[in-house]
């Protein structure tokens, strides 16, 4: 999808927005946001861990990235394959 080359950054930029349109997408077609917003004004204790997973998400996504450029799509294969063993 992504060229030789191509900035860590603009790979993720894209990444989140395609992510962003997908899942606005379907929140809106199968009519959950109605739900998350009357869950999330009954509960807006629920923000904080809410942001922090979204924090960590893209966190997650940056190292995967970074690995994948630093290291190559194989050293990546490689630790996400030992990881699952553990």
């Amino acid at each position: 999808v992504f060229s030789k080359g191509t900035a860590m950054s603009a790979m993720l930029l894209w990444s989140s927005l395609w992510s962003l349109l997908f899942s606005a997408v379907s929140t809106v077609t199968t009519s959950e946001l109605a739900g998350a917003r009357s869950f999330l004004s009954r509960h807006p204790e629920a923000w904080s861990p809410l942001c922090l997973v979204s924090i960590c998400s893209s966190l997650g996504t940056f190292f995967v990235l970074y690995t994948i450029q630093r290291f190559g799509p194989l050293a990546f294969a490689s630790i996400s394959t030992v990881r699952q063993l553990f």
